[in-house]
Order: C-alpha cells, then structure tokens, then sequence
C-alpha cells in the first residue's frame, strides 16, 4: 500500500506530469495510426505498410497500459468524473484523505475524506 504525506505527493508531479504527457501522446498517436489503416485499401492493409502501421497501433496501445500500470504502482488512479485528475492516497493509505493532482497543475489538492451516507 502507497502512501503520501503532502511534500512526497507534491513530489509526484513531475512523474505525473510526464506520465500523463506520455499518455496524451499514445492517444494522439493511437487515432492517427487508427485513421491511416481505415484509409488503406484491402491488399495495402495486408502488405508491409499495412502490417507495419498495425503492429505501431498495437506498440502504442501497449504502452499506453504501461503508463496505466504505472500510475496504478504508484498507488494513485485516475478520478473517473474528471479524466485528467490523478488522485493520490494520503498518510492512511486511503484516497478519500489524500490529495488530487490536474493535469498540468504546479501543486495538489488535498481532499477531505467523504462522511456523507449515501
């Protein structure tokens, strides 16, 4: 289990910068490389420039899971209502204490635990 006071997770964000910097280029990448192939014809596809535009999409979409993976290392996630906001666990090891970071953001936020009942 991960865990962050807020100096060791404010020195998280270079990673997550670049991680997250990483990430965007893979998408990027991924639908310029989707978009050729539907371009190609039949027999394009199924020659060298085909075959080699296919296994770059499959290299991207590997790496892409990479920086996934490593996030998750981390013992961060992304926040599912807000796609470009990393959350990072505090002291307890719990998300619900610990601290946001936004893409492109120069500091974190720190979160309070949620008491509501829902």
């Amino acid at each position: 289990m991960n865990n962050y006071d807020q100096q060791d997770a404010s020195r998280l964000i270079p990673l997550l910068n670049s991680i997250m910097q990483e990430i965007s280029d893979r998408i990027q990448a991924i639908a310029l490389t989707e978009a050729n192939l539907r371009e190609m014809d039949k027999d394009e596809k199924a020659g060298r420039p085909g075959q080699a535009l296919a296994a770059a999409l499959m290299n991207h979409r590997r790496e892409l899971r990479q920086c996934r993976k490593e996030i998750n290392r981390l013992g961060c996630v992304f926040d599912e209502d807000q796609p470009y906001r990393i959350l990072i666990p505090g002291n307890d090891g719990q998300l619900s204490g610990g601290y946001a970071w936004q893409t492109g953001e120069a500091s974190i936020e720190t979160r309070t635990p949620d008491t509501s009942n829902r």
